[in-house]
């Protein structure tokens, strides 16, 4: 971030960090169980990693004040797909129909659905995505106008 700054870039990186837990009889661990604590955060290294973007963010913010710049980022957590998988009844498929009517898993946001997508399609995940409301469902244009060859760099 400091280095997009200075040379006025926008470089992207990719961070992984599991979500460890901090344990309480570790000795190293006890003053970042304190911070979480104090943050209301769960007692894992992630959050830790997260609150760390967030204050480095403000503080190259706060230094290059004439430089914009995105300092936003997506947490990704691994879970099972959001697309329910097609699993018939080959012995009742007049209700496997009907039970699969919706093949989406509940509880799951457009986001999770276009992002999950996104993924297995192989691309970018900072393609410009422009929302949009048709019939009350969320619709998506996902790199209207570019070459999406182009944005994997």
């Amino acid at each position: 971030m400091e280095q997009n700054a200075k040379e006025q870039m926008n470089r992207r990186f990719i961070l992984v960090q599991l979500p460890e837990p901090l344990g309480e009889e570790n000795k190293e661990d006890i003053s970042a169980i304190h911070f979480c604590d104090q943050l209301r955060k769960p007692r894992k290294i992630s959050e830790l990693t997260k609150e760390r973007l967030r204050r480095a963010c403000g503080k190259v913010k706060t230094e290059n004040s004439l430089f914009s710049f995105d300092n936003g980022f997506r947490v990704f957590k691994l879970d099972t797909s959001n697309i329910r998988a097609w699993n018939p009844k080959t012995t009742d498929l007049k209700t496997s129909l009907f039970d699969h009517l919706e093949h989406l898993e509940s509880g799951r946001s457009s986001d999770d659905i276009l992002y999950e997508i996104l993924l297995k399609l192989g691309l970018d995940l900072c393609v410009p995505i422009e929302k949009r409301e048709i019939a009350g469902k969320q619709v998506n244009s996902v790199g209207a106008r570019l070459n999406l060859t182009t944005c994997a760099r």
